[in-house]
């Protein structure tokens, strides 16, 4: 049986990887989340899910890090990513090699899973933020058949999910390359499909992509551009202000996330992944002239397998060297977790009470008058500016 208290449960999955018996699924609470439930006609009491779990066992080893500024020099591949566009270029490489890539997706309802990769045209189905707790699936064990065939690995996501695949994983495979991320918390998916069904019901179309770091109207930054097509088939793109996006405004005031992101044992500057992927949100400062528009990556080069990584590809980026003090001022979740709002408890009380999208939003999750005001005038200045030109 897991002995670990519900909260801090991060829904990883490896103790479900891990049973010889399948006694262990993940069950969908009435706060949003999946947790997992062992059922004890088919648990032995062997052990081995309390052995896997990450959090139980969390270690943090000192890491002789490379810290870099860096971008695609593919400038198309880099405006479609969120940042500066490594993971591609990661990915790509691993891609010539035969390998598999995998990382977070929506499926064709719009849930957020994770999925693998396989040629550069379902790649594309990874690229971009997603900032919903995606699904591990049977990724873990899938990853496991890749890596005995001798098939070359690269699997992202967040710290804890890394940490879960590696610890489930029980060695390090040398054919095995990691990336995570810097992360602020997640919301669940339960929430986001509300999310999903009220704007489709807006726009009278359904959704088939949503961006949530477009950077079609001002460059990197946190832009939501949503596709929808009608009967015809016909796509259509909508823009807006990603503050008000009722979910991403609760993801951002941390109002909407998952109970272990507010005591996250993963916000340090020694990382899971052999790489760590973020935005350089410092750049101008440390870097004097420095373009930002099409995108900037922070690069956390954690390991010596990350390091020969970066050497495969760096005829394919552009980088400048930083310093880890650099990462620690504009990360700060390389520090600590985000602090819980005030509204976290009463939001909880009513989603678990089945109160409806429209009502939470405007509980919870639509800001101020003021607020709006601010965020439209700020649109308009960065329009009329050509913001994404100079910045």
């Amino acid at each position: 049986m897991i002995k670990l208290p519900q909260n801090d449960c991060t829904a990883c999955s490896a103790c479900k990887a891990i049973c010889p018996h399948d006694a262990i699924c993940f069950v969908l609470q009435t706060n949003g989340f999946y947790y997992p439930t062992v059922d004890v006609e088919k648990c032995t009491n062997c052990g081995l899910c309390e052995k896997t779990c990450s959090v139980l066992h969390l270690t943090n080893e000192k890491q002789n890090q490379d810290v870099y500024l860096a971008w695609d020099k593919n400038t198309r591949t880099r405006l479609e990513s969120s940042s500066g566009g490594i993971f591609s270029v990661i990915a790509n490489y691993v891609l010539s090699q035969n390998g598999i890539v995998c990382g977070a997706m929506y499926d064709d309802e719009m849930n957020v899973i994770h999925g693998f990769a396989k040629d550069y045209e379902e790649l594309k189905m990874l690229r971009g933020s997603k900032y919903v707790q995606s699904d591990i699936g049977s990724t873990f064990k899938t990853t496991k058949e890749y890596l005995k065939q001798g098939r070359l690995v690269y699997y992202t996501g967040t710290p804890c999910q890394i940490a879960g695949l590696k610890s489930f994983l029980c060695k390090d495979y040398e054919n095995l390359i990691t990336s995570d991320l810097i992360c602020h918390g997640v919301p669940s998916n339960a929430l986001f499909q509300l999310q999903i069904a009220d704007l489709e019901k807006r726009l009278k179309r359904k959704i088939v992509d949503f961006k949530f770091r477009s950077k079609k109207r001002f460059g990197q930054g946190y832009d939501i551009q949503i596709t929808s097509t009608d009967a015809s088939k016909k796509h259509l793109n909508n823009f807006y202000n990603a503050e008000l996006i009722p979910y991403f405004y609760g993801f951002w005031k941390n109002i909407t996330l998952r109970e272990c992101c507010y005591e996250c044992k993963y916000c340090t500057k020694d990382r899971k992944g052999d790489i760590t992927l973020a935005d350089y949100w410092t750049a101008k400062r440390d870097f004097p002239g420095i373009k930002m528009s099409k995108g900037l990556s922070l690069l956390l080069v954690n390991t010596d397998k990350g390091k020969r990584i970066i050497t495969q590809i760096e005829n394919e980026i552009e980088h400048k060297t930083s310093l880890v003090e650099n990462a620690l001022k504009g990360q700060a979740h390389l520090k600590y977790p985000v602090k819980m709002s005030k509204k976290h408890d009463d939001f909880v009380k009513d989603f678990e009470n089945n109160m409806d999208f429209g009502s939470l939003a405007r509980k919870y999750l639509i800001p101020s008058k003021k607020e709006t005001i601010k965020y439209q005038i700020r649109n308009v200045a960065k329009t009329v500016l050509f913001y994404k030109y100079w910045k």
